[in-house]
């Protein structure tokens, strides 16, 4: 863009118009230069999110890629469990006619079980009632030797009393004997030592001789 500059009094351009232009310049290029960093800036940020979208897609495709696996694994797991599933099928059908042959039999077995269950509860009954009556006959035997030997305890209790009553006043009596045969032997003893004194044929007794 061509700039017209005014002619100075003495020659040459003007120089407030030069500085007019330099500093208009200035300013013209300061702004394409912020137009430039605005842009730059913008495609800054635009590579940027192009790298995040990059990434985000590595990692989707990544996913993908496991979910796929994983999709093919499902796949071999129901194929398993669909033979399976047949086999137990199988099974169970073999099952039910195995049942249908061993029915008859097994209500048989059912009736059987049921008279012999009738049976052994009677016989249970019985023998409960025995053993009732086993256990009646035991308390009353119990019963009645608690009572006999209570019985037999207080005779002995009043015969014991009886007997020390009777040794007591025995023993009074044998005192008074022992005393009466004492009283006995001191007369016989003195009758004993006067006989003796009546005999011609006793010596006297030497007479002990004196000290000088």
């Amino acid at each position: 863009m061509d700039h017209q500059f005014r002619n100075a009094a003495f020659g040459g351009f003007n120089r407030q118009d030069v500085l007019d232009y330099l500093e208009s310049s200035a300013q013209a290029n300061q702004q394409q230069l912020q137009q430039l960093q605005d842009q730059l800036e913008q495609v800054r940020q635009e590579l940027e999110q192009a790298a995040v979208r990059e990434q985000e897609l590595l990692a989707f495709q990544t996913e993908a890629e496991g979910l796929r696996t994983q999709l093919e694994q499902s796949k071999a797991q129901v194929r398993d469990l669909t033979q399976a599933l047949e086999a137990s099928q199988q099974r169970v059908q073999q099952l039910d006619l195995r049942v249908t042959q061993l029915e008859p039999d097994a209500m048989a077995y059912a009736a059987v079980k049921e008279r012999s269950a009738g049976v052994e509860l009677e016989a249970h009954r019985r023998a409960q009632n025995v053993l009732d009556e086993a256990k009646g006959q035991a308390r009353n035997v119990r019963q009645q030797t608690q009572q006999w030997l209570s019985h037999m305890v207080q005779e002995y209790t009043i015969l014991r009393r009886q007997l020390d009553s009777t040794f007591a006043n025995a023993g009074k009596q044998l005192e008074q004997v022992n005393q009466a045969l004492a009283r006995q032997d001191g007369a016989f003893d003195h009758l004993r030592d006067a006989y003796a004194k009546t005999d011609p044929e006793r010596k006297p007794a030497p007479t002990p001789l004196e000290e000088d």
